[in-house]
């Protein structure tokens, strides 16, 4: 068996989306790759960590935690050289090198291993990067920026150059970096993010009131800022719905359902555990799932797909989640510009939809599939 290196600066126990490394972790042995997981302790993620979540191996390699000020700030500098030296003192038995997240230090690493020391790597964009505006596609504005933005398209391309092959989350993604870069299109695939078949054996169902419920795990502010307040006032014409919210913005939207006199029908939660977040989107009757970007689509709706549930989509226009899941009957789209008459639009679209059964859509977004997929490349540079 063939060993592969990932690098990822986040990493289990860390409370956010890891998802695509984590199960490629799990699933590439099944294809004949055994990855070994260089990251970082999980106190330089700030107690952004869900400790149950901790996964241990001795293929787990964590960068040891230094108790210094702006210790996580040090760490994300220093990383390309700590991935340079682990990189070379085990050469020998790295056949292959996977970089994902952040935002520079897989530029750096891939330029440096592939473009000098000839280690063959993959570069993954989950995410753009340099031409990623933010999450309502404006520009940054001000000189630092714009000096920012330019080092990193520079590095960008030097990446992109030297990488040996190039994955992209989405097909819009990869659409977007062939017309920005013409001249590496032929190493650049697609692997989509998914759903693991295993995660959906014997969920059950948590029901939090007699009532229904509209669901959102995940974010909702971030990328839809405008959307809540009146998504909160037309709360008060659905007495009978209770808005259920997991994740990191439980205090916004807390602030929110103080703000419109709403907190008897919203009740949110923390990070959970993977499962505990399953268990109650089991439980609801609706799902909701925004985004921000064009090119995005993300985790969450994969999950509301393989539990059946009808879902509201707060998506930009000409959105992939449009294109590529629209058609379903079940998936209600809402474009920009919002308005509180678009918004309760779909929302009485939503809460008239019927469950439906998505597996035979959801075959090609398996992570056992997308795993498979990305064992072959690595065969394909190694």
């Amino acid at each position: 068996m063939k060993n592969v290196l990932i690098v990822a600066y986040y990493f289990p126990p860390y409370a956010g989306v890891t998802a695509r490394i984590e199960k490629n972790y799990k699933y590439l042995p099944k294809f004949g790759w055994n990855p070994l997981i260089l990251t970082v302790d999980p106190r330089y993620y700030n107690e952004k960590v869900i400790l149950e979540k901790n996964i241990q191996s001795s293929n787990i390699y964590r960068i040891p935690y230094i108790k210094i000020p702006f210790a996580s700030l040090l760490v994300r500098g220093f990383l390309p050289l700590l991935v340079l030296i682990y990189s070379l003192f085990n050469y020998k038995k790295i056949n292959a090198i996977y970089l994902t997240g952040g935002v520079f230090f897989p530029f750096i690493v891939t330029t440096i291993v592939t473009g000098i020391f000839k280690m063959p790597s993959i570069l993954d964009f989950r995410d753009s990067w340099s031409i990623n505006y933010g999450f309502d596609g404006r520009k940054k504005q001000g000189f630092k920026a714009n000096i920012k933005e330019k080092i990193l398209g520079v590095l960008e391309k030097i990446s992109i150059h030297y990488a040996t092959e190039v994955i992209f989350a989405t097909s819009h993604l990869q659409d977007e970096y062939e017309q920005l870069f013409p001249t590496y299109t032929h190493k650049f695939h697609t692997i989509n993010n998914g759903i693991d078949p295993d995660d959906f054996v014997n969920i059950t169902p948590k029901k939090i009131t007699q009532g229904k419920t509209i669901i959102v795990t995940g974010k909702f502010y971030l990328y839809t800022p405008s959307v809540i307040p009146y998504f909160m006032e037309l709360l008060k014409n659905y007495s009978d719905i209770t808005f259920i919210y997991v994740g990191s913005e439980h205090e916004i939207i807390k602030q929110f359902a103080k703000q419109f006199n709403v907190q008897k029908q919203v009740i949110t939660y923390k990070y959970q555990l993977y499962e505990k977040t399953l268990e109650l989107i089991a439980g609801a009757d609706y799902c909701i799932v925004t985004n921000g970007m064009v090119n995005g689509l993300g985790t969450k709706i994969f999950d509301y797909l393989a539990l059946s549930k009808p879902v509201l989509c707060f998506v930009p226009k000409n959105s992939i989640l449009t294109t590529t899941l629209g058609s379903l009957d079940n998936i209600i789209i809402c474009e920009p510009k919002y308005t509180l008459t678009t918004v309760d639009n779909g929302i009485k679209k939503l809460i008239h939809s019927n469950n439906m059964d998505n597996q035979e859509v959801l075959k090609d977004f398996s992570r056992v599939y997308s795993s498979e997929k990305l064992a072959q490349y690595l065969s394909k540079i190694s």
